[in-house]
């Protein structure tokens, strides 16, 4: 992350590890699958901040080439792997981190990585130039908002069978405060909600159009006058849910927004802390392969999970939440999972990743196959395995995808 800030370095938050812990879970697998198939892989962490904590924790530039390193020692072939760190304010740091970090703790000759002095916005379009033959992974965590800009996000272009995959954090209450002003609507900083703003740039003053660039349409237009009108004669706790359900409706705009040109869109809250059931900010990760959404949402609900723990003191939830903070009962589950069955088979991932994009993290990816082999055996969904007999001479019953495995189900 690009920061002016310079307080912001001296120590690791538990939010800034819960996010650094959801790219690292997912990084790893990622780059292994990837160097598997022997394609190259290049690698772009946007606002790369420093690479390394006073404190000693690591940024994201190191977590990541430590996935990197980590998924190279275990392959068996070599593939070309390409870091780029863009980084505006702190680059000579981030630059002396990175090659401190390259060789006196990986110590592997094959991997470098390389620093872009600058702007995200300038350098971005020349680094995947070089690229069109790379499948490609953006990182972008800015400063702020005024970097995003959704149609842009949407316009990157590869070669045929290449693909982007973008992890985004938006702080859609940055965006909040903004429109609000923009269309002077009432909404005061109290106490909860300044802490939600640590680390957005004050100094943005954005216009309406700028804000219509960032969130790709004009749709929280409407969201914010809809906020405006319920504020009138409301209470300050009122006023209070009406932000938040307005914070909830820009996300789902945002994440709608990135559906035009991504097929799997996981919008995901990150807390500051377990009584708050307000976002800290949101990761957006965009793809269109079931194989990364699937990885990536059990990555975050998994992380989620933990950290939540943490902030217990170790100790386990009493209920079963979603990353909304809403309870997560099976029953519901069970419900959603038998809304989205389409009378055709289609295969098992896709469906998943669908529940995932229109419901978010209800649960993570094992649970709802769990979920999915009862309603089987209850006769509410038809599944079709291939193959269909194990080397036993019994019947399948795997409710997983994989090399030579297909799970196909339909509404019985």
């Amino acid at each position: 992350m690009s920061q002016r800030n310079e307080n912001f370095f001296e120590q690791k938050k538990e939010w800034s590890k819960t996010k650094d812990e959801i790219l690292g879970r997912y990084l790893k697998p990622y780059f292994q699958k990837l160097i598997a198939r022997g394609k190259p892989i290049c690698y772009v962490d946007c606002f790369a901040g420093k690479g390394l904590f006073d404190d000693g924790n690591f940024g994201s530039p190191l977590i990541a080439l430590g996935c990197m390193d980590s998924a190279m020692q275990l392959a068996k072939n070599e593939t070309d792997i390409y870091p780029y760190f863009i980084e505006l304010n702190h680059h000579n740091d981030l630059k002396n981190n990175v090659d401190n970090f390259l060789l006196n703790s990986l110590g592997n000759k094959r991997l470098n990585g390389t620093v872009f002095p600058g702007k995200f916005e300038d350098n971005i379009d020349n680094i995947l130039q070089q690229h069109l033959n790379s499948t490609i992974f953006l990182y972008v965590d800015p400063y702020g908002i005024k970097a995003i800009d959704v149609e842009k996000f949407n316009s990157f272009k590869l070669s045929e069978n290449k693909s982007v995959e973008m992890l985004i954090n938006f702080n859609t209450w940055g965006f909040f405060r903004e429109a609000c002003r923009v269309l002077k609507a009432d909404f005061k900083l109290d106490d909860d909600m300044q802490k939600y703003l640590v680390e957005y740039d004050p100094n943005n003053d954005l216009s309406r159009d700028e804000l219509c660039t960032i969130a790709g349409g004009d749709y929280w237009i409407n969201i914010v006058n809809k906020y405006k009108n319920n504020c009138i004669n409301a209470t300050p706790k009122e006023k209070k849910r009406y932000a938040n359900e307005a914070e909830l409706e820009l996300s789902k705009g945002i994440a709608d927004a990135f559906k035009r040109k991504y097929k799997y869109v996981l919008n995901v809250p990150i807390k500051s802390s377990s009584n708050n059931n307000v976002p800290k900010y949101r990761l957006f990760h965009l793809t269109s392969h079931t194989s990364g959404c699937i990885l990536m949402a059990d990555g975050m609900y998994n992380a989620i999970s933990d950290a939540t723990i943490r902030m217990h003191n170790g100790q386990p939830t009493l209920f079963d939440l979603d990353t909304e903070g809403n309870l997560s009962l099976e029953d519901d589950i069970e419900k959603i999972i038998l809304q989205e069955i389409k009378m055709k088979y289609e295969h098992i991932d896709e469906l998943i990743c669908r529940i995932f994009t229109d419901y978010g993290l209800i649960a993570n990816s094992s649970k709802l196959r769990e979920i999915m082999k009862k309603l089987e055996k209850d006769g509410n969904l038809e599944v079709w395995r291939e193959p269909r007999m194990t080397k036993n001479g019994k019947l399948s019953s795997f409710m997983s995808e994989g090399k030579n495995q297909k799970v196909l189900v339909r509404r019985k």
